[in-house]
């Protein structure tokens, strides 16, 4: 994801002028454990903070949690079961991917490990701030390394030249001090783990995908991180080709430890920018400032705090882990409450607006959860694992009509209120 500008007042409201209720035509794939998600239903039917051109362009949202989906909702006709490619979104799959392969062959390759380690062009010298990178900083983002760097073409035929030439003239910052949200780590990390394959069955980083992540989770055959401009050196940070159903698979598997451990899993949800390395710079993230600090960076993921331009105790309590691509795919898991969701979208304005789409969406599925969990008749509609669907009937999502007893956070007779928020938080 490139630099994305948080909503001032102005495009808020302008949002909130343009809303409208979405078609009544029932779609294609919706689905609900029932009435514990009506209100969800309704926050999506309202629209509010919706732009405009999610009118126009195909999105899909799907939520569950440890027992597998509860809730899809289709517009505008979303191929959930399409390979196409999710921008930043792959940061997480790609995270997770290092992760797996750690977890197996850690004297290989760990979060310890230097890049001066595995590669040889880098220094040994103590004297020489980069000589004490290691794969830590660069999967959080905090390796000092800058977005920029002048690269020739032939330095992308191959993750160690492309390696080399960041290493040569894209250096910014003292590791651990500075949040920067770029690729660069990421290519960096590709060159030291295929660095560290020597002596295992892998030869690339797709036989390491494709072991760990693809044929454990039954991805559709096509999924793959491709890379630039076609050559062979797959983007990690943003080439990931899926389909959402397939992603949501990734989303459940994250949920439950299932292709990683609960060790690795709260490795890459440590919060690095304030724990791990002490409050380091957030001025280089993408979102502006001052809420450059209610955004904060694990190992592949955001940690998010909402409605707020600074960062509380209360973000560390209950954050949302996040990997939004560019032009607008979301996945986010929220610990707290017990639930993850997955809104996708592939064209459109991008990041901005779907984080303002699910604005409302968000407290509602807080909610759905919520009351899904103290009730033993709420089931999943798929347990997501190949078997049967849940024994309990699926119920399909009525057609977009906003309920009669209005939802509590957001709807139209809201719309004032969120006015008048949005002005006492972006002000």
């Amino acid at each position: 994801m490139h630099s994305v500008a948080i909503p001032t007042v102005v495009l808020a409201l302008t949002s909130l002028l343009t809303l409208s209720t979405l078609a009544d035509s029932q779609e294609t794939g919706d689905r609900s454990a029932g009435k514990w998600f009506d209100v969800v239903t309704e926050a999506i039917g309202n629209r509010v903070l919706m732009p405009n051109d999610f009118v126009d362009n195909p999105v899909v949202v799907l939520a569950g949690n440890e027992n597998g989906l509860y809730y899809a909702k289709n517009l505008n006709n979303y191929d959930e079961k399409k390979i196409g490619g999710i921008a930043s979104a792959s940061k997480w799959v790609a995270s997770a991917t290092i992760m797996a392969f750690i977890e197996e062959y850690p004297q290989k390759l760990n979060l310890a490990t230097k890049a001066n380690q595995l590669l040889d062009f880098w220094t040994n010298d103590d004297t020489d701030e980069r000589s004490i990178t290691d794969l830590r900083h660069l999967l959080s983002f905090h390796s000092g390394f800058s977005g920029g760097a002048a690269c020739a073409p032939d330095d992308y035929q191959s993750s160690y030249k492309n390696a080399r030439c960041i290493y040569e003239k894209a250096f910014q910052d003292a590791p651990g001090t500075k949040l920067t949200y770029n690729g660069n780590h990421f290519m960096i990390a590709l060159a030291m783990l295929e660095k560290a394959l020597d002596g295992t069955e892998f030869s690339n980083f797709d036989d390491v995908f494709q072991h760990y992540l693809a044929k454990p989770l039954n991805f559709k055959e096509g999924t793959k991180f491709n890379g630039f401009g076609g050559n062979n050196v797959p983007r990690l940070d943003a080439g990931l080709i899926i389909a959402s159903d397939d992603y949501a698979k990734f989303m459940l598997a994250i949920h439950t430890n299932t292709i990683l451990s609960k060790s690795s899993t709260d490795q890459m949800e440590l919060d690095h920018t304030l724990d791990y390395y002490n409050g380091a710079d957030t001025s280089d993230s993408p979102f502006d400032v001052p809420f450059a600090a209610t955004f904060h960076y694990g190992l592949g993921l955001w940690r998010e705090c909402r409605f707020t331009t600074n960062w509380k105790p209360e973000c560390s309590e209950k954050p949302l882990m996040s990997s939004i691509g560019i032009q607008g795919y979301y996945p986010f898991l929220d610990r707290t409450t017990g639930y993850w969701m997955l809104f996708a979208r592939t064209t459109g304005t991008g990041a901005l607006s779907s984080m303002l789409a699910t604005i409302g969406i968000v407290p509602a599925m807080e909610e759905a959860f919520t009351a899904c969990a103290a009730d033993p008749d709420c089931q999943p509609v798929d347990r997501m694992d190949g078997s049967t669907p849940a024994p309990t009937p699926t119920v399909v999502v009525p057609p977009t009509a906003i309920s009669a007893v209005p939802h509590t956070g957001f709807g139209p007779v809201s719309v004032l209120s969120a006015v008048t928020t949005l002005l006492i938080l972006f002000l």
